[in-house]
């Protein structure tokens, strides 16, 4: 199972992406978890590395420059999620989907 964490501001609009993205993976039968958490929480985990990639969603992205700082020192992989594929739409969740599926091949070097 790859697990994907959404780092966002309060963790709202992330839970509600992560939710629909889960149920896609789980629809095509994917083994790939995603949750979402505020920046605090964030950090943490970044500190702690047990997710396979780390996203930050459009409104965290003031916050990039350090969250950076913390995966590279950590040896962590962290994105930005693009702000046109961060809409709670079918079609955004799947190109969403999409983009994560393509940074776990690029991770584990089948890309």
């Amino acid at each position: 199972m790859k697990r994907v964490v959404i780092i966002c501001m309060g963790g709202m609009s992330s839970s509600y992406i992560s939710s629909e993205l889960n149920k896609y993976f789980d629809e095509k039968n994917l083994a790939i978890e995603t949750v979402s958490v505020s920046l605090g929480k964030g950090k943490k985990l970044l500190n702690e590395g047990d997710f396979d990639i780390y996203l930050i969603s459009p409104q965290a992205k003031y916050a990039s420059e350090w969250l950076k700082e913390i995966a590279i020192k950590n040896h962590n992989d962290l994105f930005d999620i693009a702000p046109h594929l961060y809409v709670p739409i079918p079609q955004k969740i799947e190109e969403l989907s999409h983009y994560i599926i393509n940074l776990i091949k690029i991770k584990d070097g089948t890309l």
